[in-house]
Parts: C-alpha cells; sequence; structure tokens
C-alpha cells in the first residue's frame, strides 16, 4: 500500500506528458535551465527505480514465506495398499513432491531475481543514483549547494538500505535452494544454492565500482563486509562438496 501510494504520489508530481516536453526542451536548448530540468528528470528516475525495487522486495518477502510454508507442510501418509500398489503409489507421491519442490524454487528464484535486476539498475544508475554525472552544483549557488547535501543524505540513507535487502534477498533464497536440494537433486543453475551464494559474494564489484561504499557508514561498511565474508564460506563449502563428489 505504501508503494503504491508513492507510486502515486511521484506520477503526479512528474506526469509522463511532463516529462516528455521537458526531455525535448532539453534537446531544444542547452542553458541553466535546461540542466535543472536533466536533474529533475534523473531525480524522478531514481525514485521510480527504487519504487520498483521496494515492491520487488516485498514480493519475494511473501512468496519465500508461502515456500517455506510449503516445505513444511506434512506429507500425506498413503493407507493400506496391496505391496505392488504401494510401490506405484510411493513413486507417483516422491515425483509430484519433486515437481512441487521444483515449481516453488522456480518460483522463489524467479522474485529473486527481479529484486536482484531491480536494485542493480539502481547500483548501476547511469550518473549516480540521484546524480547527474558528476557533481555539477554551483558551490556559490546556496539553494543549489542544500539540495545536493540533502541528495547525499538520502543516498547515505536508502542506498545501504538496498544493498543489505538484496544480499538477504541473494542470501536467503540459496539457503532455501540448499533445503530444496537436501531431499532432490535439480539440473536447473537457479535452483541451486551456490549460484545464489555466489551472486551475494560478488555484490562487492558493483557497490565498489559505483562508489556505492562511500555512502555507507563504519558500521555499514563492517557488516557488508561481514555479509560478504558470510557468502564467501557457503561458496567454498560447495565447491568443496562437489570437488569431492
Amino acid at each position: 500500500v505504501k508503494q503504491d501510494a508513492a507510486q502515486v504520489f511521484t506520477d503526479q508530481l512528474f506526469p509522463t506528458r511532463s516529462m516528455d516536453i521537458a526531455r525535448q526542451m532539453i534537446e531544444v536548448k542547452q542553458d541553466e535551465e535546461s540542466i535543472v530540468i536533466e536533474r529533475t528528470i534523473a531525480e524522478h528516475g531514481g525514485f521510480i527505480k527504487y519504487l520498483v525495487a521496494y515492491q520487488a522486495y516485498h514480493e519475494w518477502g511473501k512468496v519465500l514465506a508461502n515456500a517455506k510454508a510449503q516445505l513444511q507442510r506434512p506429507q500425506p501418509k498413503l493407507g493400506p495398499l496391496a505391496t505392488g500398489h504401494a510401490d506405484i503409489a510411493r513413486s507417483m507421491q516422491r515425483r509430484n513432491l519433486r515437481t512441487e519442490h521444483r515449481r516453488l524454487g522456480a518460483t522463489v528464484a524467479q522474485a529473486a531475481d527481479n529484486v536482484y535486476r531491480a536494485v542493480l539498475e539502481i547500483i548501476e544508475f547511469p550518473g549516480g543514483w540521484l546524480l547527474l554525472g558528476e557533481d555539477v552544483s554551483d558551490p556559490n549557488d546556496r539553494e543549489d549547494s542544500s539540495r545536493m547535501i540533502e541528495k547525499e543524505r538520502i543516498r547515505s540513507k536508502f542506498l545501504p538500505t538496498c544493498v543489505f535487502e538484496v544480499y538477504e534477498v541473494l542470501d536467503c533464497t540459496g539457503d532455501l535452494m540448499e533445503e530444496l536440494n537436501s531431499t532432490e537433486t535439480f539440473e536447473e543453475k537457479e535452483l541451486q544454492a551456490y549460484y545464489w551464494h555466489n551472486l551475494a559474494r560478488l555484490l562487492l564489484e558493483p557497490v565498489n565500482s559505483e562508489k556505492l561504499f562511500e555512502t555507507f557508514d563504519e558500521d555499514e561498511k563492517e557488516r557488508f563486509l561481514s555479509c560478504l565474508m558470510k557468502s564467501t564460506v557457503k561458496q567454498l563449502k560447495f565447491e568443496s562438496k562437489s570437488a569431492v563428489a
């Protein structure tokens, strides 16, 4: 509900038609006014990206909770059957259970991938999320300078949150896949625990390359590095298992 309300507010604040007109103005002339408009468009796009990621994260949470509930549900017991019929019934039950587990895993994997892609669009937002390339603010313009400070505060509040949320998604999805593969073996890479733990481990690259680490305070930096170490240990565990197999 909150993200829907925020989306409506953003759409009303920056109607699509108005944004199209603004882009046309920028193409026609390049002056101080057009720079302000371009910044506004970049900020609008940044907020939209955040809302998409926020909604995807909460959708993943619901999908994961449902999958865990389904996995914890006790399987129906077979009634008294003749020996031959019992073997067939058990085989069908195992096949149906495998199909259901594959479906649950694929659903969670798709929801997790939606979050991962949405957050990457924020991390790799052209010019920096809520920014426009290099800092083009005028230090002598009090209003301009104040706006840059405000945007840096917003970035410092929301960017680390995005990173930790996508880490949670990748880590918990990997743990679920490990649970699924404890009784079954699936070939699809997105149903493998190591796939998700490896993505979590590799978050350092985009976070570091896009200078997002600068928006983290010291506690957040320590927490993030601890998360990466945790995922590296999990990844090494699966690699060692594969080597033994």
